[in-house]
């Protein structure tokens, strides 16, 4: 410890006289350094030694300055002690009045003090030990923190390397937390000064004298109000005063200590709180210097007590600024690479994190239209203790709630119940609530989206400072890449779903017209085919119809012969009709197109196979919609499919007939108008098509266990739908039965 103390004072007796106090004290104690002495008469020598000493990095920590002496007084000779070390610590032997020596002090401002003649020799000594102490404290402080931030800038480096390798996303939020870290650490440079200042002014020394091992009597420094805001009087009056000021979970602890003064010789400070006379809670540091005598025992101790609650706070603000950075690391590497549906169960788990770690009852994301007029989704964690409200209550009809948010400037109420009368309907609805402190922090997401990070605290009122704020919304910033990655990946499944669905629609497209395209091909070769067979019939077949009518002219007395020509006359008119429909498969129909109600071809057709229909027990069941327009196409032609298709469905039902008086089976025929298109079914309750079938039914002479028929009425069915510029389908009902489908296109003006 370093103990050297120089004194200047032009009277000699006064110089044997301090250096006799510090000898004989010295005597009486144990353990301890030496006072080193070194006297002066004048202020020059003094000065001279002390720049001698600094040069050589020998500190002193205090000098004692008689205010006249012949070549320069105390004060000069103080002034130049400041250029050279400001940290010395000044006492004044002074005859001067109070208000002399204030005068003196506030010219010198700090680590000053005086002390008039004459002077009481232990008051001087232990003020001199005391001081002495705690300077020494004091460099010793300022090398540890030195130390650590050493450590700190070692660290600060390692951190630096690490988050560079993060992604582009965390760069933003290295350079925001660079910044706010140089803040942070001139803050606490600023604070180390402020304190160091303030030390000599809210510190006070106290000395408790020990007889028979106990406490008999404490003397507090006059400064002690500063510190606890209580009086010398009011601890003269109440000797507990001290234990009663201590906070309740600090009072064992203080107790234990004040139990090892006496039992331990060298004691480290204690930190702890106290109840300031005002009712705050202030931290102090209590130094005790313990003075022995010649058999060992304690006789008295005096006491430091420094206010440290400006360091207390400013350490736990820096402690949990830098605990909510790393969370924010944290949370920003966890949502990397995250697949997409984990994204919404993981913003609710970071949401559960932040919440519990800054200490309020409800933190959320919602996310609204860019116009604040539909809620579009809610990310939401709450504590036990919350009770959720009707969403977010912030906006309507609270103007300028919302024209500040529109501004993205944050909404930030730290205790609603201080809420000026303004705006008392807000402040009621939010007491109502339950509501004691607000945050909301706006975003921008994308251009057609705002979302609102929120806080709500119930419980207790929350204080944010701007850096935490700051913070808070770098933390917001996160969240928003993580939501518009998670909007871009959702419409990127959006835009691949319907390149699936139109990659397979057109896909089914092209075979479709591939499908009709073979079958266009086999239709034309095989009318072509028909075309030559029929030319190689017809002639032959002419000549052989001229001469039956001949022969049965010339034996038409002869019945049995003619009976058989016209048995021949009817086989061969079977051969003429199989030659025209062998014809109409390649070439196209030469009736006159009409304009026509489809509703009244079906009708007419019906009439003409009544008979037939009612010969097998088939009833007909006819949906015709009455709001079908009319559509130009040849009625012979229609009237040739329908009935085409109303044959091959009693046909297909023969199979199941009894007898003639049940109804063996039904043919269902609808028609409809939708969007430019005229529709007609037909539906029967047969036995279907197979699957084999049902690729081939439109295939010219495919047939297969037909009653009669060479297999080409279907296929010259196509062919007048599609000469129609139409299209005709075939499909299986689920519940049994052929359905076929013919669709005409409507043009505008048959609309009209």
């Amino acid at each position: 410890m370093n103990k050297h103390i120089l004194i200047a004072d032009d009277d000699k007796n006064f110089l044997l006289l301090f250096k006799s106090l510090f000898k004989v004290r010295r005597s009486t104690s144990t353990g301890e350094d030496k006072f080193i002495i070194k006297t002066f008469e004048d202020g020059p020598p003094l000065l001279e030694y002390l720049k001698t000493q600094y040069r050589h990095s020998k500190r002193i920590p205090l000098c004692i300055l008689d205010m006249k002496m012949p070549l320069m007084n105390g004060m000069d000779v103080a002034r130049e002690i400041r250029d050279v070390d400001q940290d010395i610590i000044i006492i004044f032997i002074t005859a001067y009045s109070t208000e002399e020596s204030k005068t003196i002090i506030e010219n010198l401002k700090q680590n000053i003090y005086y002390m008039s003649k004459p002077f009481n020799r232990e008051e001087i000594y232990c003020l001199v030990d005391s001081l002495i102490k705690g300077w020494n404290k004091n460099l010793q402080l300022k090398e540890s923190e030195e130390k650590y931030r050493q450590l700190f800038a070692s660290s600060e480096e390692l951190v630096e390397k690490r988050t560079a390798e993060l992604k582009m996303i965390n760069e933003q939020l290295v350079k925001e937390i660079t910044e706010r870290r140089q803040v942070e650490k001139s803050l606490r440079e600023s604070e180390e000064r402020y304190k160091h200042i303030t030390n000599t002014i809210t510190d006070y020394i106290y000395t408790v004298y020990v007889q028979d091992g106990k406490p008999f009597k404490t003397i507090h420094g006059t400064s002690c109000v500063a510190v606890t805001g209580y009086t010398v009087e009011e601890f003269n009056k109440d000797s507990y005063l001290w234990l009663k000021m201590v906070h309740e979970e600090d009072l064992r602890s203080v107790k234990d200590y004040a139990e090892r003064i006496f039992l331990e010789t060298n004691l480290k400070p204690i930190e702890h709180r106290i109840i300031h006379k005002d009712g705050s809670i202030r931290w102090v540091r209590n130094t005790p210097v313990l003075y022995y005598d010649k058999e060992g025992l304690l006789q008295s101790y005096d006491g430091i007590v420094q206010d440290i609650t400006e360091r207390k706070q400013a350490e736990e603000a820096l402690h949990e600024r830098l605990a909510l950075e790393e969370l924010t690391k944290i949370i920003s590497n966890h949502f990397i690479n995250l697949p997409l549906s984990e994204l919404d169960r993981e913003i609710n788990c970071a949401l559960k994190s932040i919440g519990e770690f800054v200490g309020v009852d409800r933190c959320f994301l919602s996310i609204y239209s860019n116009v604040l007029t539909k809620i579009e989704y809610t990310y939401d964690w709450y504590n036990e203790r919350f009770k959720p409200g009707p969403g977010i209550i912030f906006f309507e009809p609270y103007s300028w709630v919302l024209e500040k948010l529109r501004r993205f400037e944050h909404f930030y109420v730290p205790r609603v119940s201080a809420l000026p009368s303004e705006i008392s309907k807000e402040k009621e609805i939010w007491e109502k609530a339950g509501i004691n402190s607000i945050l909301i922090i706006p975003l921008k997401l994308s251009n057609d989206f705002i979302v609102y990070f929120g806080f709500i605290s119930e419980q207790t009122e929350k204080n944010w400072k701007e850096e935490d704020i700051k913070l808070i919304k770098i933390m917001g910033e996160i969240f928003i890449h993580v939501l518009e990655r998670k909007q871009a990946e959702e419409e990127l499944k959006k835009y691949r779903d319907r390149l699936e669905y139109l990659v397979e629609e057109r896909t089914a497209e092209l075979t479709e017209t591939s499908k009709r395209l073979v079958r266009s091909k086999r239709l034309a070769a095989t009318g072509q085919l028909a075309a030559s067979i029929a030319h190689e019939i017809n002639s032959p077949l002419q000549a052989i119809t001229v001469l039956l009518s001949t022969l049965k002219n010339k034996y038409k007395d002869e019945k049995e012969l003619t009976e058989n020509l016209d048995c021949l006359k009817v086989a061969f008119n079977s051969i003429r009709d199989t030659v025209k429909n062998l014809l109409d498969l390649n070439r196209p129909g030469k009736e006159r197109k009409q304009k026509l109600n489809v509703n009244t071809i079906i009708e007419n057709t019906f009439s003409l196979l009544r008979s037939y229909l009612n010969q097998y027990n088939v009833k007909v069941n006819l949906s015709l919609s009455s709001e079908i327009p009319f559509i130009i196409a040849s009625p012979q032609q229609l009237s040739q499919v329908f009935m085409n298709l109303i044959n091959n469905a009693v046909e297909a039902m023969r199979s199941s007939f009894k007898t003639k008086e049940e109804v063996a089976g039904e043919i269902f025929i609808k028609t409809e108008f939708k969007t430019d298109n005229l529709i007609i079914e037909f539906a029967d309750t047969g036995p279907g098509i197979s699957e084999e079938d049902i690729y081939h039914i439109f295939d010219p002479f495919y047939t297969k266990n037909k009653l009669m028929g060479m297999g080409v009425g279907l296929t010259i069915c196509h062919g007048i739908i599609e000469e129609h510029k139409g299209t005709i389908e075939a499909k299986n009902f689920s519940g049994g039965g052929a359905v076929f489908t013919i669709t005409l296109p409507v043009m505008v003006s048959e609309k009209k």
